[in-house]
Formats: C-alpha cells, sequence, structure tokens
C-alpha cells in the first residue's frame, strides 16, 4: 500500500516522461482524482515546477501531467476527479502518473540554480 506515501521524483529537461504507477484493488464504485499544487486554476493536466530555495520571485517551469489506468484517463486538476464503477470481482487497476517538461533548451542557461518542486495529490474516496 502507498497509502500516506510521499514518493519523490526529478523531471528531467530534455522532456523525458516520469512515470510512478500503483494499483487500486476495489470491487465497490470510487472516485480518483489528481491535484498539483501548483497548478493554474482551470488547467488541466498541466502545473508548475516552483523554484522554492530562491528568495526572490523566480519564473516557474511549465509541465505536463497525465493519469491513466488501461481504458481510463483521469483529469489532472479536475475537482470532480474520475468515477469508477464497482465491479462483481475485485481486480487491481494499474493507474499510472506520468510528468514531463516541454521545456526549451534555451530557458535551461537562464534558469536559477535550486530545486524546483511540485506535489501531486492523489485521492480516492469511496
Amino acid at each position: 500500500s502507498k497509502a500516506g506515501t510521499t514518493i519523490s521524483k526529478s523531471i528531467p529537461v530534455d522532456g523525458t516522461a516520469v512515470n510512478e504507477t500503483f494499483d487500486v484493488t476495489c470491487n465497490v464504485g470510487y472516485t480518483i482524482s489528481a491535484k498539483a499544487k501548483n497548478a493554474s486554476s482551470g488547467q488541466l493536466n498541466t502545473s508548475m515546477l516552483q523554484n522554492s530555495s530562491s528568495s526572490l520571485p523566480l519564473p516557474p517551469i511549465p509541465y505536463n501531467i497525465n493519469f491513466s489506468a488501461p481504458g481510463l484517463t483521469v483529469p489532472v486538476n479536475d475537482a470532480a476527479g474520475l468515477v469508477v464503477p464497482s465491479t462483481p470481482i475485485a481486480t487491481p487497476k494499474t493507474y499510472t502518473l506520468s510528468a514531463s517538461s516541454p521545456i526549451a533548451t534555451g530557458m535551461v542557461s537562464t534558469l536559477q540554480a535550486g530545486d524546483y518542486t511540485d506535489e501531486v495529490t492523489i485521492q480516492i474516496a469511496y
């Protein structure tokens, strides 16, 4: 179980996706959702990496987030989430959260040093 677990990942600046997978095994209907801490209001499947190590406001790095299981796509930053119907048998669904930054090569040389971070919370309610 990954309940209440924090998993740290680094997103490469070359656009390579970083993935985290987990299984949900449930035979009752549930709602699953994902929300990025630094997301702009109304922006689905995107967020910003913020440099938290500087006292000056620095430009954030935009990145894409996708959340899915076979046959299901969960919109990230959508308050409603996705309703997954009940099934007669509890079979695992493998979800993958994927993040990548389509950063332009020219921007890399202008970034301030430091850690650019965001936090994505996945919630399951049943």
